[in-house]
């Protein structure tokens, strides 16, 4: 009964803007997750908390994109060809806690249409054919204050400033496929400091070859990121 008690404190309540609330408790450790409310058309859902009572609150803003990265359906017109698609996400963790935590940042609700495979220019999904899953692409940032700041989005560029380290892997990596969960960081957890706050910035490229990609024509990539908190 004591050792039961003694976990009721580790538990972390979830709480997405008063509409859903979950308890978790794990053996060691208390893991929540932070996501927006659903994956399309919801301009509510800004700021997600979660509540310790022994450690403080935790607080997931994201700036304006609602925890969504969206390219909608592409045509890849020969206009416009070598300028390439790029998309911009940026939200930051916020702690009143006394104590360090540990983050992750993984991939949640993608759907992802692009070809994996294409034979000419036609789409398949036999791995036999050429791979083209590079050619729609992420990075992942870890920014400072002022590095996040200036990481900014124009039309289809976008400019990620000095002061942001790259925190996924070295090489751009292709965007998951549909319903795929992976984190977008090759670390297994990224640290927050007690009352710290860190700032992430996702950038997804879809790449407009200076060749022909009808395989890719009017494909489209959506998918939203859960954080989640490992209170140690």
């Amino acid at each position: 009964m004591e050792e039961r008690e003694n976990n009721k404190g580790n538990q972390v309540l979830l709480v997405v803007i008063g509409i859903a609330t979950l308890l978790i408790a794990m053996v060691g450790a208390t893991f929540a997750y932070f996501s927006a409310n659903s994956v399309q058309g919801n301009t509510d859902t800004t700021t997600i908390t979660a509540q310790t009572a022994q450690y403080g609150n935790t607080e997931v803003v994201y700036d304006a994109t609602y925890g969504l990265i969206n390219t909608g359906l592409l045509d890849l017109p020969n206009s416009e060809q070598g300028s390439d698609y790029e998309y911009l996400m940026k939200f930051h963790v916020t702690t009143t806690a006394t104590a360090p935590q540990a983050l992750t940042v993984n991939w949640k609700a993608v759907t992802n249409t692009f070809c994996k495979y294409a034979n000419g220019q036609n789409c398949t999904d036999n791995p036999a054919d050429t791979d083209v899953r590079s050619e729609v692409i992420y990075d992942f940032y870890d920014c400072d204050a002022t590095g996040y700041a200036n990481t900014t989005a124009s039309e289809e560029d976008v400019t990620v400033a000095g002061g942001c380290t790259k925190i996924s892997s070295a090489t751009s990596l292709p965007v998951p496929a549909t319903d795929n969960t992976g984190l977008l960081h090759t670390a297994p957890s990224l640290p927050l400091a007690a009352g710290g706050t860190n700032r992430y910035v996702l950038v997804v490229t879809v790449k407009n070859l200076n060749t022909e990609q009808n395989y890719n024509q009017n494909k489209s990539f959506t998918g939203q990121v859960n954080v989640g908190l490992v209170v140690q």
